[in-house]
């Protein structure tokens, strides 16, 4: 082999280790800047957090509303409805849920960002309700010239296992971009104010009356036919009210002697 050729190979090769470890460095990234996200978004309201993740996504869904459906549905795992207005004819309505259930926020970001970036490799960069629906969940992607584009749904691959890299790399996506997107919206989560949840706390006596009463029965629901012994100490240990305790007295008296018919 010439020692241009060899130079040339060995060019080649460096450049694919480098290519292979960015995606190794990548695909790590990715999955913890989601997991960081968790973390942030944690101790923050849910409505706010919603609006800040569908923000970036509304032109992208067509609107703010179905960019804001999109995020609580993929969250909650209940029905996301997205319209698309056709000039003066009616509107489209299309009505889906991820059958799976709830997503971390996390993994509502990174869904997001994934279909979006498959579409743009498609040419669409402002997505119709079918063609979000079929990204998600999978199916055929109608482009704005016809073509029919058959496509496995993120949320699809999602759930057999499939990290996000994997899912990134084979629908166009650049995990290392997507990781810069969850990113800058950690950073703007994190300036949402910390809510501060109240946990209710049962008293002592309480407590020993919860255990009390689901020991009694092995089975979930079954009721308690015995008063524990806490609850019988709780009755008897009442403190007596402000007006003392009330004590009768026995007065002796002989007036009944005295009337009629008594001998």
């Amino acid at each position: 082999m010439r020692p241009a050729a060899k130079i040339l190979t060995g060019i080649v090769l460096i450049a694919a280790m480098m290519s292979t470890a960015q995606n190794v460095r990548a695909a790590g990234e990715l999955e913890e800047r989601a997991r960081a996200l968790d973390a942030v978004a944690a101790s923050r309201n849910a409505t706010a957090i919603s609006e800040r993740i569908a923000a970036q996504y509304a032109q992208f869904a067509g609107s703010s509303a179905n960019a804001v459906s999109l995020v609580k549905g993929l969250r909650t795992g209940k029905v996301m409805k997205l319209r698309s207005r056709h000039g003066d004819g009616p509107d489209e309505l299309v009505a889906f849920n991820a059958s799976n259930g709830a997503l971390e926020w996390g993994d509502v970001h990174s869904a997001l960002a994934v279909s979006q970036a498959r579409l743009a490799r498609l040419g669409i960069m402002q997505a119709g309700p079918k063609q979000i629906q079929a990204t998600l969940l999978g199916g055929t992607v109608v482009d704005a010239e016809g073509g029919r584009h058959e496509v496995e749904g993120v949320l699809q691959l999602l759930h057999m296992g499939v990290a996000w890299d994997r899912i990134a790399q084979s629908s166009g996506a650049r995990p290392l971009a997507i990781a810069s997107t969850l990113a800058r919206s950690q950073d703007r989560i994190a300036q949402l104010p910390i809510e501060h949840r109240v946990v209710p706390v049962m008293s002592a006596a309480a407590t020993q009356y919860a255990s009390a009463g689901a020991s009694a029965n092995a089975e979930p629901g079954a009721p308690v036919y015995s008063t524990p012994v806490t609850m019988t100490a709780m009755v008897s240990e009442r403190a007596p009210s402000a007006w003392g305790r009330y004590v009768p007295q026995e007065k002796a008296t002989r007036g009944f002697e005295n009337l009629p018919g008594i001998r």
